[in-house]
Order: structure tokens, then C-alpha cells, then sequence
């Protein structure tokens, strides 16, 4: 087999931002500043709100994950360009998993609906065998998904990492997935970053995409091309914009000013 060689500096061909966040600061609604033809994958959880960018379904179609083999549905959908039921898969050059938290629920779905039933579990109970099933679930269809030829978006609810006897480490604000998919969702996505929604001095809200570090409160990561520097608070993100700064000659997200973090 030959060796798979290829240039240190080319910018990776699918690269990936992962974005979590509370309840109801736009992380759906960020989506749409993603240019182009594209791929919303609904993964329900309580929240909902594919709606919020219904203005854009001309150039973005949706899909509904609301069992597993739905999710491997779609991947193979994209795998294969196979565009027969939703068209935007023809053209897309992206994709938005909304959301990776969803996932979770769907694995764990899975795992307890193919539970023996003879043996006599409690139907509400999950034991520490399948919470490991359920995580390799998760790790390997964040793994797929990552492995297409396409741009991804994953959203995330978010939580606090750490401090207990279950989730070593320092503790930290991250994306809600149990700590087996966590890691290689971190270490797979080429941007990772916090969306919150802050009020200004003037008493304005303001979007704000932290990308860089605060003390380490946040699970952030921005992976650019040498000599590229994203500011650690991006005001009103645009994701295309973005992308066009790490790996194009797009010019430098607006830096965000100090504000206060409103609460959701």
C-alpha cells in the first residue's frame, strides 16, 4: 500500500467547530451563518428550534434523528452523495449536527432497547458496562461523521467537568457528553469554542464565541494555520467568516470588549 503523503501546508480539507453553550443563546441559530449548501441534522433533545433558520431552507435541508438507525441513515446518505430524498445532499458542502448532546440520548436508547430481557434489568437502571457501550457508541459516530469530506458544525449543551468521584480532573465548563465521547469529540474538532450572550455597557446583547482561554474555566481550542490568531472572545461570530480567517485570507473576527454574562 503506498504512503498517504501529503502537504504540511494545506489546511485540512473537512475541518470541524464544536459549539456549547446554555439554553437559548443561538447556538441553532448560528448555523445559518455558514455559507453555501448544507445539511441541518436534527437530533432532538427538550430544546428544539431546527425553525429558528427555516429562512434558509432553500440552500439547507433537514433531517430528523430520532433513532439511531436514523443517524446511520444520514451518514451513509452523505457518505455516498445519495441525494434521492433530500436534495441539498447533491451540492451540500457541510454539515450541522444539532445536537452532539442529542446523540447521547439516542445511544443510550439504543443500548437499553437491545438489553436482554431475561436477564432482568431494571428498566430505568443503566450499569457501568453499558455506560461504556453507550460512550463507544458515541465516540465512533462523532468519529464518522468526522471522517466525511464535508464541513462540520456540532452543537452541544453544556455542563461542569470534574470535581467529583465520576468525572476526574479540574473542573470545567464543556460540552454535556459523558467523558468517553468527550475526549475524542475535543480532540477531533478543529475549533471548539463557548457561545454565550453578554450585555454591554450600553445595555445591548451581544453574541460572544469564546475560543481562547480564560484560566482554564472553558473547554476551548482553536486550531489555525501559522501566523493565524483568532481573539480569545469573538463578537457576533459568523462561522464563515471565521473559517475564511483561519484558512483563507479572510480579514480578523472582531475582537469582543468586556461585558457581563447574562444568565439563561
Amino acid at each position: 500500500m503506498p504512503l498517504k503523503v501529503f502537504k504540511l501546508d494545506e489546511p485540512p480539507s473537512a475541518p470541524a467547530i464544536g459549539i456549547y453553550g446554555p439554553t437559548g443563546v443561538g447556538k441553532t441559530t448560528i448555523i445559518s451563518t455558514m455559507p453555501g449548501t448544507g445539511v441541518y441534522i436534527d437530533v432532538p433533545t427538550l430544546e428544539g428550534g431546527g425553525f429558528v433558520i427555516g429562512d434558509h431552507a432553500a440552500r439547507i435541508g433537514a433531517v430528523k434523528c430520532e433513532e439511531w438507525e436514523d443517524l446511520e441513515t444520514i451518514y451513509w446518505a452523505l457518505a455516498k452523495r445519495d441525494f434521492s430524498e433530500l436534495s441539498q445532499i447533491e451540492k451540500a458542502r457541510w454539515y450541522a449536527l444539532d445536537s452532539a448532546s442529542g446523540v447521547h440520548v439516542l445511544a443510550t436508547r439504543k443500548v437499553i432497547n437491545e438489553r436482554d430481557r431475561s436477564l432482568g434489568e431494571r428498566p430505568h437502571q443503566i450499569t457501568l458496562q453499558e455506560r461504556g457501550w453507550i460512550s463507544q457508541l458515541e465516540a465512533e459516530m462523532i468519529f464518522r461523521f468526522r471522517s466525511l469530506p464535508y464541513w462540520g458544525i456540532f452543537i452541544a449543551q453544556e455542563r461542569t467537568h470534574g470535581g467529583n468521584d465520576n468525572d476526574v480532573g479540574p473542573v470545567q465548563i464543556g460540552p454535556d457528553l459523558p467523558n468517553g465521547a468527550l475526549r475524542p469529540f475535543r480532540q477531533s474538532m478543529t475549533l471548539l469554542g463557548r457561545l454565550d450572550v453578554v450585555l454591554t455597557d450600553r445595555g445591548k446583547e451581544v453574541r460572544q464565541l469564546r475560543v481562547g482561554p480564560a484560566g482554564g474555566e472553558y473547554m476551548v481550542k482553536a486550531r489555525t494555520r501559522p501566523g493565524k490568531r483568532l481573539p480569545r472572545v469573538i463578537e457576533n461570530p459568523n462561522l464563515g467568516d471565521i473559517f475564511r480567517y483561519m484558512y483563507a485570507d479572510g480579514p480578523r473576527p472582531k475582537a469582543a470588549k468586556d461585558s457581563s454574562t447574562l444568565s439563561f
